[in-house]
């Protein structure tokens, strides 16, 4: 009701305002007047209370809709929380014509495919002119092919040898670069420490007995040959145990007396204790490079006393009465070998009244009882 009565006063009113507009006469405008000067400011109005404080902001709660849309506060928005989805683009076709123009989407481009050839490059010619210059596509240069020769250098110093020393206090090798005024150490001994001293070993075997060459003297060759193996193997000492016979000759004057032959001479070497030769009566020695007797075992701690070793056999010369030829025995003349050497020459011819031949000298072997070498 109240609200009906608002209506009718607020008609009423429009209606006294339209019958007032009706009655009054319109003029024609007049001309606009000129600005007013601006009037001077103000003065600044007293500071305002200062209001009272606010209510505390609510923070809105906003979720997704089912169907995708933005919720606030319980309220469904018209606003798409995520956008729909695009379509699908299309792959487009792309060729080169026959003119060489790319085709899009069977529409030629302006674009060439493949650019032109570009022209061949000038290959420059280089060549040194008559005084020595650089000539390049016949424009010399300034630039002198070989450069002007330097000057000579100064003399080096004279080098210096390094001398090594060992070290008395450090037992080390020390290198000097300055002959010897100052040294420097190698950092490495000159000699190992000494070894530890071993346990004692166990009695050394027995050596082997030694050997003792054989002589004889080849009937073929007429050499004296050696054999270190029992007679197993025999070797040439190249020496002649006889001279050559001459020839016969007429019936002259008697001969003078042919030097004796000379016997080979063995010996053992204290040194090394080999078995030595001479030829020549002791003045020279050639070893034969065979052992005369085996090397000494190590000493052992307190062993047994090794067995004694057998006699050496001193080797035995006689004479073969029935073929006179030197024979030969190493067992104490149980078994002779010829050594196929005439005893005395054979008879020669009749010589005119000759005087009678010196008598043959026999070789004769001994061991030296201090040097324990045969003689």
């Amino acid at each position: 009701m109240l609200n009906f009565k608002k209506v009718i006063a607020l008609c009423m009113c429009l209606a006294m305002l339209v019958c007032m507009l009706a009655s009054c006469d319109v003029g024609v405008p007049g001309p606009k007047g000129e600005q007013g000067i601006q009037g001077e400011q103000g003065a600044q109005g007293e500071k305002g209370e200062k209001g009272e404080k606010g209510e505390n902001g609510v923070t809105p709660t906003i979720s997704i809709s089912d169907d995708g849309y933005w919720v606030i506060n319980g309220t469904k928005t018209y606003f798409k929380a995520t956008g729909t989805d695009g379509q699908n683009g299309t792959t487009p076709t792309i060729t080169i014509n026959s003119d060489g123009y790319w085709v899009i989407n069977g529409t030629v481009s302006t674009y060439k495919a493949v650019g032109k050839d570009g022209t061949d490059g000038g290959t420059p010619t280089v060549e040194i002119s008559s005084d020595g210059y650089w000539v390049l596509n016949g424009v010399k240069t300034e630039h002198k092919v070989i450069g002007a020769n330097g000057l000579d250098g100064e003399d080096g110093k004279d080098g210096k040898t390094p001398q090594l020393r060992i070290n008395p206090s450090s037992n080390e090798w020390e290198v000097s670069y300055d002959n010897g005024e100052n040294w420097t150490s190698l950092g490495v001994k000159a000699t190992g420490a000494n070894g530890q001293d071993g346990s004692n070993g166990s009695n050394g075997a027995n050596g082997t007995n030694g050997i003792t060459p054989q002589l004889r003297i080849n009937a073929s060759s007429n050499e004296w040959e050696v054999s270190y193996d029992n007679g197993e193997n025999w070797t040439s000492l190249g020496v002649k145990a006889t001279g050559a016979n001459g020839q016969d000759g007429s019936n002259g004057s008697n001969g003078a007396n042919g030097a004796n032959g000379i016997t080979p001479q063995l010996r053992i070497n204290p040194d090394d204790n080999e078995w030595e030769v001479s030829y020549d009566n002791g003045e020279n020695w050639t070893s034969l490079g065979v052992k005369a007797t085996g090397a000494n075992g190590q000493n052992g701690s307190n062993g047994a006393n090794g067995a004694n070793g057998t006699n050496g056999i001193t080797p035995q010369l006689r004479i073969d009465p029935d073929t006179n030829e030197w024979e030969v025995s190493y067992d104490n003349g149980e078994n002779w070998t010829s050594l196929g050497v005439k005893a005395t020459g054979a008879n020669g011819q009749d010589g005119s009244n000759g005087s009678n031949g010196a008598n043959g000298t026999t070789p004769q072997l001994r061991i030296n009882a201090n040097s324990n070498e045969w003689e």
